[in-house]
């Protein structure tokens, strides 16, 4: 059986306008070829021109095939209607037979383009208007606004004497088929040009519009009721179009309510243009409006669809409203330059891949995303089309080989390579010690917003805040990790918790500069234990203590001095290696709403991420015994831990290893206003086996300075 060819024609109210043999002249360029008998294939721009010398058979909003059994057969295909297709490349025409056809939105389905022709509203045929038969009239900025808008192109089309009603049957089911609401025929027809080429328009009503069109900023103040019924606020940075006395629509998101199009307009003026995505995106964002229009702007849309979009709309608008359009075509600004061509060489291409390809193999891969090669030479180069601009450099265009012939067909290598480790390979290592340290003491592991609402600047005077935000909720960048913290802990105070020990490691943002910083964050409230069990009949409640060695899961070696914090009670400052690393302390009970103390720590992984901290140290077994000593002493009150240990460690003591709080007592026999404590010192030498006088003699020096520095009564 010999090959066929189909293509989809996108159907016009052909029961009241158009003869069944005046279609089968008419083509759109989306086509359809197969291969073999049984089914085809997407086909390229290329392979059109082959098959336009072969015979067609054509039918309205369906795909038909020579090989069609019967007439009975077909029409019972075609009530198959309102089917959206999301066509895959490489996918059997077969699948898609018979059925609806197919809206293609452009808009984000780069891909889609691959292996197909662009061209799909383009309809070779007498009644098509021809843009380039019309004058153009060149439209003005506003003063002070050229620069803003160098990158903007617009077209203006006046039509009169349009018909508005309700759209044919086949148009309201398309674009209903996708999920968008039908207006009136010509909001519908804009809507259907849209998901069609990917190219939004608009239509105006001319009558309401007040003198010319004109493209401008926003005035500071100005006010503008857009087609959703609401009243936005416009800045100075925002592209306006305007007539002589108002805002008439917001450029690339939504028209104005005063000159929306309805039943009662008569004439319109259609408006195609190209926005930059960055000018849209910002926009959309400040004014908080998202449109079907801002969506394809932002993503960017092809520059050289305006004319073709205005020509299909405008074709669309006299065939189903009626009307004239007018001889005059206003233009504004220009259309962006052309991407620059790209080079490429078929070897750089083998080398980066990893495997060699034929160039007769890349060529026709970039060939099918419509780039055009330029030179046979080595080094080709490749003209890019207007609707790729992301492609600027070779390795972009060996991305798209491997994207196209499929990174499963790209074999692995056995061969193994030694990285050397780098500074954040060990910083993600250390992280993730931390997070096995801290789970395993009980904590569990939170990952808040990195955005807060402006009352929950907790721990900062300042924040960030971020000029346009989304939510209420989310107007800053977090300077402290503690804020989202203390919401973990209102949330699940709410929900019943009795106990919630959490941390979290990530990003914070400090004002002014904005510099992220990476701080470890740990929450503690309720008990040791969730509920009373038979190990732990009462359960003592989390203290300050428990936070104390939470810390310590991080970096061992940490020292904690009193410090100032108007949001904690018992404030501690965090050092490690006489450097201060963060804070901690029993939560004020005002700034939060559990019923019992929360305790926190905030500390600042970045400086604990050092290459001496971060390095692997080993030591050898000690080859020789320890030899302990124990010191028990009653002491003031106020007299720290940390006064202590200076005494028992300065001056150093060389045969001295290691000092450890084992008790502390206060209360029955000791006096009031005093406490009992008692340490166990480690005394070695890595040398030899000490003998006990050595000890002895060292041992009775501590004893002596703590007698004479702090008054200590020692006890035997």
């Amino acid at each position: 059986m010999a090959q066929q060819v189909a293509s989809v024609w996108r159907d016009f109210d052909i029961e009241n306008r158009v003869a069944r043999k005046e279609i089968g002249k008419r083509r759109a360029d989306l086509c359809f070829g197969c291969q073999n008998q049984k089914s085809g294939r997407i086909v390229a721009d290329a392979e059109l021109d082959w098959a336009a010398k072969h015979s067609f058979r054509f039918d309205t909003a369906e795909f038909a095939f020579s090989n069609l059994s019967s007439a009975r057969q077909l029409r019972a295909r075609q009530r198959k209607r309102n089917f959206v297709a999301n066509l895959v490349i490489g996918r059997a025409t077969n699948d898609l037979a018979f059925r609806s056809a197919a809206i293609i939105d452009f808009a984000d389905r780069q891909a889609i383009r691959v292996r197909m022709a662009r061209r799909s509203g383009d309809l070779r045929n007498d009644h098509v208007i021809d843009l380039c038969a019309a004058r153009f009239d060149v439209l003005g900025f506003d003063a002070g606004a050229g620069q803003q808008f160098r990158d903007l192109f617009r077209i203006f089309w006046k039509i009169d004497n349009v018909k508005v009603g309700p759209s044919p049957q086949w148009l309201r089911g398309k674009i209903e088929s996708v999920g968008i609401r039908s207006i009136n025929n010509i909001v519908d027809i804009s809507n259907f040009v849209m998901l069609e080429l990917g190219q939004p328009t608009h239509a105006f009503d001319a009558d309401r519009l007040r003198g010319g069109i004109n493209v401008r900023l926003g005035r500071e103040g100005e006010k503008f009721l857009a087609l959703d019924g609401k009243t936005y606020s416009l800045t100075p940075d925002s592209c306006v179009v305007a007539d002589q006395e108002r805002a008439v629509g917001i450029g690339g998101v939504m028209g104005g309510e005063e000159t929306g199009v309805t039943d009662s307009t008569k004439n319109i003026l259609l408006e195609a243009a190209y926005f930059l995505p960055a000018s849209i995106r910002r926009t959309a964002r400040e004014l908080n409006l998202p449109s079907d229009a801002s969506y394809r702007f932002e993503r960017g849309v092809d520059p050289e669809m305006v004319l073709r979009a205005s020509q299909r709309a405008t074709e669309l608008i006299r065939e189903i409203a009626g009307g004239t359009p007018g001889k005059e075509i206003n233009v504004a600004g220009k259309l962006p330059a052309n991407p620059p061509d790209v080079s490429l060489s078929c070897e750089k291409c083998n080398r980066v891949i990893g495997i060699t390809l034929k160039p007769k193999t890349v060529d026709e891969i970039l060939g099918g995303f419509g780039l055009r090669k330029m030179s046979a030479a080595k080094t080709a180069k490749w003209k890019i089309p207007s609707y790729r601009r992301d492609l600027q450099r070779d390795v972009d265009l060996i991305e798209e080989v491997v994207r196209a012939y499929g990174a499963d067909k790209i074999p692995g290598t056995d061969r193994s390579r030694f990285t050397p480790a780098s500074i954040a390979d060990h910083a993600h290592d250390l992280e993730s010690a931390w997070r096995e340290r801290l789970a395993a003491v009980g904590l569990d592991e939170v990952r808040t917003s990195k955005l807060l609402p402006r009352e929950r600047f907790a721990f900062s005077e300042s924040a960030i805040e971020l000029r346009n935000p989304l939510s209420e909720d989310h107007v800053a960048l977090r300077p402290s990790i503690l804020a989202g913290l203390l919401g973990v802990l209102d949330r699940n105070i709410r929900a019943g918790a009795e106990r919630v020990a959490i941390f979290e490691i990530g990003r914070t943002f400090i004002p002014p500069s904005g510099k992220e910083e990476r701080h470890v964050g740990i929450l503690l409230w309720g008990n040791v234990a969730s509920a009373p069990n038979w190990r732990s009949p009462k359960s003592r409640g989390l203290d300050l203590f428990d936070l104390k060695g939470a810390l310590e899961c991080v970096a061992p070696n940490l020292s904690f001095r009193q410090g100032k914090f108007p949001d904690l009670a018992l404030p501690v400052d965090v050092f490690s290696s006489d450097r201060m690393i963060g804070f901690g302390g029993q939560l004020l009970a005002a700034k939060s709403t559990a019923p019992s103390a929360v305790f926190v720590a905030e500390v600042h992984a970045d400086l604990l991420l050092t290459r001496n901290e971060l390095a692997t140290k080993f030591r050898d077994i000690e080859k020789f015994p320890a030899v302990t000593r124990d010191i028990a002493m009653i002491v003031p009150e106020e007299t720290s831990h940390q006064k202590i240990l200076r005494a028992i460690e300065e001056p150093r003591e060389p045969l001295l290893e290691h000092v450890e709080l084992f008790d502390l007592f206060s209360g029955g026999e000791i006096e009031a206003g005093r406490k009992s404590l008692a340490y166990r010192l480690t005394y070695r030498d890595r040398s030899r086996t000490l003998r006990s006088e050595e000890v002895n003699a060292a041992h009775a020096k501590i004893r002596e300075r703590l007698r004479r520095d702090l008054g200590a009564e020692l006890r035997e």
